[in-house]
């Protein structure tokens, strides 16, 4: 199966559809956000013509200009396309329901030529339920109106306004429903099984400037009574009814936000970063996917479809300080059920806590910046808290705390670093700044945690081993510019230039702002970041991950260029009362960052893992680390002033 990115993404905690620019469905993930991806085509076509005597024209092609975007401030996607060979504007509106498992797609096809048209609106699908090519079933039932497919405990039933025809078959069959579509007459086949595909198509006669308007209605469900009572539900109510509904509901989880006051561009990319976040996170186990799977079969990458610790709690975090703290408090209640007898966890999981596939999975080789960053995160949180309140969270997650801790400490050499590890960048084995300073960050929350339920011995042991940390990388590792990435496998220093060691600063505070000297060193990283790891786009400058970086052809990093557009932040806002002009320049250059990944992110506003490359526009989006980490660029820049 080929790599898809996609342009767009809707969906609740159940249900999440992906989107290309044409309008044409990528994936459709139901129960889970993760498993199973019940989709693998879905595209639209019009064929504009008599029957047998037209021709058939995709959205994907050339011929058809495309513009997609959400509506300001909600996860409903319009899309428009416009074939000026043609004549016809067709409009595709895509909203999925915030709490039943239905995708509401409405089409309006409009003759924008100086003729009468005659032709057939056509959705083709190929739904492979339970990720399954065969053993699929698929009948259609006239009184419903509808078409239903089903594969054991998952069924769709298709529907809306009724078509003028549709067609089930086989994909690769004599049969298949994509081919019966060339001619414009669908062959009104009633069932099919194996690799079921299906087409459904409404036929329209369009005088100038009229337009016809469409709906199709897909329900998910475990069985096909309660796919077809939901399917009648929507129908009843009708897309206004739906569209209205979904706006209102959005607007009402938007209310809880930190407001922001920056350039329009700037406040918008804010709330589409939490609305696209809110879209990776499965409330059901509070945890967050890393981003919507694109590269099923590990064709280019690991995957991404996955629950990677660090980054979820590089979210949670995020969205706590954007006014959302119980989802923090239940991707929490995920981590206790997931963290191992060990005390640590694992590289990735699926969303419900089960191990996923992975390659940093031997403890000796393990990403142990993922724990660190678990224990950092819960410290994060407890500190927030009501004074009131923190007592009993951290009587909840004692023992969650205290096992990590100790895990952590046993992993410590006779150096006071941790021993063989992955990096963060999961291509590196041995001992890195970023990693312990992550474990440096977890030492000291844990110490506070042993000092306030009267531990002293546990406090002092886990503060002692902090300050180790840091006294050993700052003897070892800093050579008056920047940090090393760390020690490799032979225990030799590799002094290659890493943004990663931006986490001494943020998110861990091993170094602090308040002090002169640390100071000096983050802004010392800071210059040497950008001198060493820049990678010019035509949009403007991005960071890449690290120096001899080939992943995605050596592209420049969104989370990375976000990440120094924070430390940079922090440090203007630092020097606002102290050095204006200072501060200005650091808060203009971290804009500067802000609206390069902006630019290389999707035309619907979602921010990517990496922002490209001379051959790669952008990579893995939306991606829930790079729009955390956005979120807290605009609140950092909210505290400026205007951006």
């Amino acid at each position: 199966m080929a790599v898809f990115q996609p342009n767009a993404v809707l969906g609740n905690s159940h249900t999440l559809v992906s989107l290309g620019r044409a309008g044409e469905l990528m994936t459709f993930f139901y129960p889970h956000l993760d498993y199973p991806q019940n989709l693998r085509e879905g595209m639209v076509a019009v064929y504009l013509g008599a029957p047998g005597h037209g021709h058939v024209s995709w959205t994907f092609e050339d011929a058809w200009q495309k513009r997609q975007s959400y509506l300001p401030r909600r996860n409903i996607l319009v899309t428009d396309l416009a074939n000026p060979v043609l004549g016809l504007e067709v409009r595709i509106t895509d909203l999925v329901h915030p709490r039943r498992d239905i995708l509401a797609r409405q089409f309006r096809v409009r003759n924008a030529s100086p003729q009468s048209r005659d032709g057939v609106l056509m959705q083709y699908l190929c739904l492979r339920l339970g990720e399954m090519p065969s053993k699929n079933s698929a009948r259609r039932l006239d009184d419903e109106w509808a078409v239903v497919q089903y594969w054991r405990h998952i069924c769709f039933a298709i529907g809306g306004d009724r078509p003028d025809g549709t067609q089930i078959g086989k994909a690769e069959g004599h049969n298949s429903a994509k081919a019966d579509m060339q001619d414009g007459a669908l062959q009104h086949q009633r069932e099919e099984l194996g690799d079921v595909d299906t087409a459904y198509a409404w036929n329209f006669t369009l005088e100038p400037g009229a337009e016809i308007t469409r709906t199709l209605l897909i329900s998910a469900a475990p069985t096909e009574p309660a796919a077809l009572t939901q399917l009648r539900s929507a129908r009843e109510q009708g897309f206004p009814a739906l569209y209205e509904l979904t706006d209102h509901w959005w607007d009402a989880w938007l209310s809880s936000a930190v407001p922001v006051h920056l350039d329009a561009d700037l406040t918008e990319t804010y709330y589409r970063s939490l609305l696209a976040l809110r879209l990776l996170y499965d409330e059901r186990y509070g945890s967050v996917l890393a981003a919507p799977e694109f590269d099923p079969t590990f064709a280019r990458c690991g995957g991404y479809g996955f629950v990677w610790p660090r980054d979820a709690a590089e979210v949670v975090l995020a969205l706590e300080e954007a006014g959302y703290p119980t989802m923090v408090e239940r991707f929490f209640e995920w981590a206790r059920m997931t963290q191992r007898k060990e005390g640590y966890w694992e590289q990735r999981y699926w969303v419900n806590g089960d191990r996923g596939p992975g390659w940093c999975s031997f403890l000796d080789s393990i990403q142990i910046d993922q724990t660190g960053s678990m224990v950092y995160a819960l410290g994060v949180h407890a500190d927030l808290l009501p004074a009131h309140e923190r007592p009993g969270f951290r009587e909840r997650y004692w023992a969650v705390v205290r096992l990590a801790a100790e895990y952590l400490y046993g992993t410590l050499n006779g150096d006071g670093l941790h021993g063989p590890a992955f990096d963060l960048w999961e291509k590196f084995r041995g001992s890195f700044t970023y990693s312990n300073a992550a474990i440096y960050a977890a030492f000291r929350a844990a110490a506070a945690w042993a000092a306030a339920r009267g531990e002293d011995a546990l406090a002092a042991r886990w503060g002692a081993a902090a300050d180790r940390i840091k006294a050993v990388l700052l003897a070892r590792c800093w050579n008056g510019d920047y940090f090393a990435r760390g020690f490799n496998e032979r225990g030799e220093v590799d002094w290659s230039v890493d943004s990663a060691m931006l986490g001494v600063c943020d998110p861990f505070q091993m170094l602090s702002l308040d002090d002169v000297a640390e100071r000096t060193m983050i802004a010392r990283m800071v210059e040497v970041i950008r001198a060493r790891l820049t990678r010019q786009l035509p949009e403007g400058e991005g960071i890449m991950r690290h120096e001899w970086d080939d992943y995605g052809g050596g592209a420049a990093g969104g989370v990375n260029t976000l990440w120094l557009a924070r430390v940079m932040l922090r440090l203007a806002r630092y020097d606002q009362d102290r050095d204006a002009a200072r501060s200005h320049r650091y808060r203009d250059d971290a804009v500067r960052y802000l609206r390069t990944v902006i630019a290389r992110g999707t035309t619907t506003g979602l921010l990517p893992e990496l922002i490209g490359s001379d051959t790669l526009h952008h990579w893995a989006v939306p991606h829930g680390w790079a729009m955390a980490s956005y979120l807290q660029c605009a609140l950092l820049l909210d505290q400026l002033g205007k951006g």
